[in-house]
C-alpha cells in the first residue's frame, strides 16, 4: 500500500482512513457525512435467476438394508439383496 499524506496534519501514513479516524476523529466524522458510501451494487430483477433443489427422484425413495446396504423401497421387506427381515417402524416418514 502506497504512503499518501494526511490533508489535516501533513503526516505520511500507509493507510490514510485508519490515520484520519484515529488522529483527527471529527474531520473523519464530517468527511463521512458529507460523502457516504454508495451502497453496494445489485443486478437488476432480471438478471438474477432463482433456483430451486431438491432430491433427485430417486434419491427420495431409495433406503439402504442395515444388514447388506442393498437398495430397498420404502416398506420393502424382506430385503430382496439377503434376505434379512427388516422393521420399518423406526423409519421416521
Amino acid at each position: 500500500m502506497p504512503a499518501k499524506k494526511c490533508p489535516y496534519c501533513d503526516a505520511v501514513v500507509k493507510d490514510l482512513a485508519s490515520h484520519k479516524a484515529r488522529k483527527h476523529p471529527d474531520e473523519y466524522r464530517r468527511e463521512k457525512e458529507a460523502n457516504p458510501a454508495p451502497p453496494p451494487a445489485s443486478p437488476p430483477p432480471g438478471d438474477v435467476e432463482t433456483l430451486e433443489i431438491e432430491a433427485p427422484e430417486e434419491a427420495r425413495d431409495t433406503y439402504h438394508c442395515t444388514a447388506c446396504g442393498g437398495p430397498l423401497s420404502r416398506g420393502q421387506d424382506p430385503c430382496p439383496k439377503c434376505g434379512e427381515s427388516l422393521d420399518w417402524k423406526a423409519v421416521n416418514a
